[in-house]
């Protein structure tokens, strides 16, 4: 559901997969299937049988598919049920499915490109904490007594390095049972600092700016009017920072503002894609040009994921090579001074 997992980047392939199942969903209706028998097909190879059975009994008993779908928001979303509404109204069910299945797709794809470019970073970070940990309880405490041993007094930096690996001793537990309660609320936290804080936040810019212009894009594609697009829009964003944006906008659109003026008075987008929204506008080619600047946007996010991922990289590396090579070094002080005790 986009109203409540934008780019939720933690599902699981075993999930209710909306997007294949609105596509092919339109493939039938484009062949002729009647909805009825569309629907029950789909139920017999659904991961959620269940749900598509109850969607095929609502349509029994007359109900419209928009709103049988209704009754499911955590799979089928308020932007999802009005391409629905809207196919039934103009008697284009099919292709509205599909460009329903298509945004879907295209949300599915930034979350994958989110996890894919911070998998690699964040398990090479997890590893070399938990050798760090490993290090600090288990390996100092020997040093500890064999410098104890030499009876000699410890450079300040070993000392220091001592005092954290006793305070490590005592805080590794409580820090990890802290970190397992209170995993979600860690999680959710993490992700407002990355929205906030150079290099994530233009990650996250450009995420945002992308869904709501392919929102735009599909929308006026499929001929809904532009204050229940941004209303859609609206629905489906989870950042207050954005979504501040997205309501100014609608706002101005109400008080009679075309799109490109609203869009420029808010700054939310470079002078280019303004333009070119500002000359669709007058050629009546909105939907075709916002479709072309969403596919600029794409190959610039995955351009952007691509560089992200390689400038973590070696940051982390370049701050853990600090810190171990502090560790070693802090280590042998002692040892260098061991001719002086002899």
């Amino acid at each position: 559901m986009i109203m409540n997992n934008e780019f939720n980047i933690t599902q699981t392939n075993k999930q209710f997969n909306a997007a294949e199942i609105l596509s092919e969903l339109g493939t039938m209706l484009k062949a002729g299937i009647p909805l009825l028998s569309a629907i029950t097909l789909l139920s017999k190879n659904s991961s959620k049988p269940c749900l598509l059975s109850n969607i095929a009994y609502d349509l029994k008993n007359g109900i419209p598919l928009s709103v049988a779908c209704s009754y499911h928001p955590a799979q089928f979303d308020k932007l999802t049920c009005q391409f629905i509404l809207l196919g039934e109204k103009t008697g284009n069910l099919d292709t509205l499915v599909n460009h329903a299945a298509q945004l879907i797709k295209k949300k599915e794809k930034t979350k994958k490109d989110i996890f894919n470019a911070l998998t690699y970073p964040a398990i090479i970070l997890c590893v070399a904490l938990l050798m760090i940990t490993f290090m600090l309880i288990f390996v100092l405490p020997r040093f500890a007594s064999i410098f104890e041993s030499m009876g000699a007094e410890l450079p300040l930096a070993t000392q220091w390095l001592i005092s954290l690996s006793s305070a490590c001793k005592l805080i590794a537990l409580p820090f990890v049972s802290i970190i397992l309660v209170f995993r979600k609320q860690l999680y959710a936290c993490l992700l407002k600092t990355t929205k906030r804080y150079p290099p994530f936040n233009s990650l996250w810019k450009q995420c945002y700016q992308l869904h709501f212009i392919r929102i735009l894009a599909y929308c006026q594609r499929a001929g809904i009017d532009l204050h229940t697009t941004l209303t859609l829009a609206i629905e489906s964003s989870v950042d207050s920072y954005f979504l501040k944006y997205i309501t100014d906008i609608r706002n101005e659109i109400t008080l009679g503002y075309s799109l490109s003026d609203a869009l420029t008075q808010q700054q939310l987008f470079s002078q280019k894609i303004i333009e070119l929204i500002k000359i669709a506008e007058a050629s009546g080619e909105l939907d075709t040009t916002l479709i072309n600047i969403t596919t600029e946007l794409e190959e610039k996010q995955s351009d952007l994921f691509s560089h992200l991922s390689k400038l973590v990289e070696p940051v982390i590396m370049i701050i853990l090579g600090v810190f171990m090579g502090g560790m070693v070094i802090s280590l042998y002080l002692p040892v260098f001074k061991m001719g002086d005790i002899l």
